[in-house]
């Protein structure tokens, strides 16, 4: 049976809902939606909790006459994206509890829970995940999946931890339950794209994850074939071109918004030049801008962006900086959409394959859909997670359905 997940993925001027379901290692999208935000935050600090706890209210009972769709949700998926996240490795044993030496699903949770009461270092944070890397069993056999059934007294567990700061967590867990919806599970977003990475078929052994984005970039860095070791963020999203477009053509917001998406950036000559819009100034006097104009504003905004994103690589591979000239980029948020986007990419990181992500879902085949459509892949599996034993027991979505037509140093 096919369980329905309800997604929220909360950014600075909007929230979005996405729900779906996973088949057959294909996510499917029932319904998505963006609402806008009353009171803006800022990369996850909230300024008023009670304005964004009455906005999540709205998705309580969603009824879409569009589409014949009425939902009463109780509990959702929260997606956080990766501020200030800390990533440990863990080992843990525990001895099996079945007379019969079996490994059960509460084997699992056990050793899960031993490892979630491992200390911390940094007393700021919070446990927000623990995915295991492998599993051990008597006679030193290893498991990269839950090894149920196996025959064995004893069960070693090596897994990563992560960890998110307590007030950003805490904040926008109370927005939620003040709103009346609880939460079925937290999941780091990298996380979730990376599960459906894996559903896909993409296998990368290393690579870094840029999600590039309307308010800003975050990027995520990834080996031992899928395992999140860091993330870094900067404040700069691809607003900013559209910002920089509306400022130098004296325009508004919406028609910069239109001449990015339309033109986007250009390094071709043009015998043929013509203007692309014209502007009266406060002085009465018409100024007429072409091509030529928009790919210098574009070009000079992106390079201020490239040297945040420049500076967030050192960071983030500071102890593999052999990695920055020859690791792979993957790129999702519509920011990568933009025409030129990839050029401009190979351009600065020539030796660095590029890749951009689209997921191809009726209904959520945009590249800023990657975490939403992942937070469903991961709750969907069982992986032997935190929360993994809330995953089992599933409450169904009440539909009428009637009516719808400490990180590790040896990477490998």
């Amino acid at each position: 049976m096919k369980n329905d997940f309800a997604t929220i993925q909360i950014k600075n001027n909007s929230f979005k809902l996405t729900i779906g379901y996973l088949d057959d290692n294909k996510v499917s999208v029932l319904y998505k939606k963006e609402y806008p935000l009353t009171s803006s935050i800022k990369d996850g600090d909230i300024f008023d909790v009670s304005s964004l706890s009455e906005d999540l209210r709205k998705i309580k009972r969603i009824q879409d006459d569009s589409v014949s769709l009425k939902i009463e949700l109780n509990e959702i998926v929260l997606i956080l994206e990766p501020y200030g996240l800390e990533v440990l490795q863990s080992e843990k044993t525990t001895s099996t509890i079945s007379t019969d030496a079996k490994i059960q699903k509460t084997d699992i949770k056990n050793v899960i829970n031993m490892v979630k009461k491992s200390q911390i270092q940094n007393p700021n944070n919070q446990i927000v995940d623990i995915v295991p890397s492998l599993f051990s069993v008597d006679g030193e056999q290893v498991y990269t999946e839950p090894p149920l059934g196996v025959t064995s007294n004893s069960l070693l567990i090596k897994a990563h931890v992560y960890t998110l700061p307590k007030n950003y967590v805490q904040s926008f867990k109370k927005a939620i339950f003040d709103a009346g919806l609880g939460i079925k599970k937290v999941v780091i977003s990298p996380l979730g794209v990376e599960s459906l990475f894996e559903k896909e078929g993409l296998k990368l052994p290393k690579y870094v994850l840029v999600d590039y984005n309307s308010d800003n970039t975050v990027v995520s860095f990834f080996a031992n074939n899928g395992k999140l070791f860091g993330s870094r963020y900067f404040s700069l999203g691809s607003n900013e071109i559209t910002k920089d477009i509306a400022n130098n053509f004296q325009i508004s917001m919406d028609n910069a918004e239109k001449l990015k998406l339309i033109y986007g950036l250009s390094t071709d000559e043009y015998e043929f030049n013509p203007p692309i819009v014209e502007v009266k100034g406060e002085d009465d006097i018409s100024r007429k801008f072409n091509k030529t104009d928009l790919n210098e504003v574009i070009s000079l905004s992106l390079n201020e962006w490239n040297k945040l994103f420049s500076n967030c690589l050192d960071t983030l591979l500071n102890e593999y900086s052999d990695l920055k000239g020859t690791i792979p980029f993957v790129f999702i948020g519509n920011g990568c959409l933009l025409n030129g986007f990839k050029d401009f990419i190979n351009y600065y990181y020539p030796s660095n394959q590029s890749i951009i992500y689209k997921y191809h879902a009726i209904g959520a085949d945009s590249p800023s859909d990657a975490n939403a459509l992942g937070a469903i892949s991961f709750v969907s599996t069982y992986k032997g997670s935190l929360e993994d034993d809330s995953r089992v027991e599933v409450t169904q979505i009440n539909r009428e359905e009637d009516e719808i037509n400490q990180e590790d140093n040896d990477l490998l």
